[in-house]
């Protein structure tokens, strides 16, 4: 009888080389596909063909130690002094090319996730997935609880292809 090829395991997580802590159910990598839909007087509005026109990958995922180093990083990235809370921070800043090419620092950072070892995931992969270029998703609300339970930090991250590689990340 063959065995079912499937795979399981927690990952730890750092943003910017520092400690995202623990996710409560692990992280959910989406993609949307874009496309331009051709439609023509043969068919009315039925889609004849399309376009490909790129896409979009994001990562979803809820921290449960919201005291970890990378967290205010993360939350708080167009403050004038980055991780700083209540900052309006720097309108215009971009998330790539921070204030362009008179200070170009970036406020995308890097994701990189690694299977614990001994798991599944670790040995038949991906072990580790890097995304150089991550920024907290517009119009996503972060919503985090102030009472006397756990506290946890809902988080969906943008995730950026770099342009000259064409590549959002890597994987081993």
């Amino acid at each position: 009888m063959a065995t079912g090829k499937f795979v399981a395991g927690a990952y730890s997580a750092t943003y910017n080389a520092k400690a995202l802590g623990q996710a409560g159910q692990g992280f959910t990598l989406s993609h949307e596909t874009f496309k331009r839909i051709i439609t023509g007087d043969a068919g009315g509005d039925a889609p004849q063909d399309a376009i490909y026109r790129g896409k979009a990958l994001s990562i979803s995922f809820r921290l449960i130690e919201a005291l970890e180093a990378a967290i205010p990083d993360l939350m708080w990235a167009y403050a004038s002094t980055i991780g700083t809370l209540w900052d309006l921070g720097i309108i215009g800043l971009m998330d790539v090319r921070g204030q362009g090419s008179g200070s170009p620092t970036t406020r995308a950072k890097s994701l990189v996730l690694t299977a614990l070892t001994g798991t599944s995931a670790a040995n038949d992969g991906p072990a580790t997935m890097t995304m150089p270029l991550t920024s907290l998703s517009e119009g996503f609300p972060v919503d985090v609880l102030h009472a006397p339970d756990l506290r946890e930090v809902p988080v969906r991250l943008r995730i950026y292809y770099t342009i000259a590689t064409g590549l959002f990340g890597s994987q081993t």
